[in-house]
């Protein structure tokens, strides 16, 4: 079955921008408790993501201030992106062929609309899996929708 990317994606509510200070990204970070925030421009559209090891290496260790604005430290690799409406099999494709943790999720005129981690993906095969060994090893607590007994 073809899973659809919007059904996996975990909702990106809260981005930054370039001009806005470091601190303000690792607050962004703390608050959704994730390791990463999306760099937009000010149409929303997004430019790259920002990743607490990038606030570490970047600034702290550097020694700059809190006040830095983020395009002083942020990453300039290609963004890994797919639609809603693309497959799990496109996200888990792309992410292999980047080396890529995560894929965002954009929608028209490249707005981050989610995320799709490699852990999400793995326990969604996994879960799939199981399913699947549930319903073949004939124990009769698990039937196939629309099988008749």
């Amino acid at each position: 079955m073809n899973y659809l990317c919007e059904s996996l994606m975990t909702p990106v509510y809260e981005t930054c921008l370039d001009t806005d200070p470091v601190s303000r990204a690792a607050q962004i970070m703390r608050r959704q408790g994730t390791n990463f925030v999306a760099v937009t421009e000010p149409t929303h559209r997004v430019v790259t993501v920002l990743t607490d090891r990038d606030i570490a290496v970047r600034a702290l260790a550097a020694g700059l201030p809190a006040d830095t604005p983020i395009r002083t430290i942020m990453p300039r690799q290609e963004l890994v992106t797919v639609m809603p409406e693309d497959t799990l099999q496109t996200a888990k494709h792309k992410m292999i062929q980047a080396r890529a943790s995560r894929v965002l999720v954009t929608g028209r005129y490249g707005i981050v609309l989610g995320v799709i981690n490699r852990s999400d993906i793995v326990k969604h095969e996994q879960s799939l899996r199981a399913d699947t060994q549930r319903v073949s090893s004939g124990n009769d607590r698990y039937r196939r929708v629309g099988v008749a007994s």
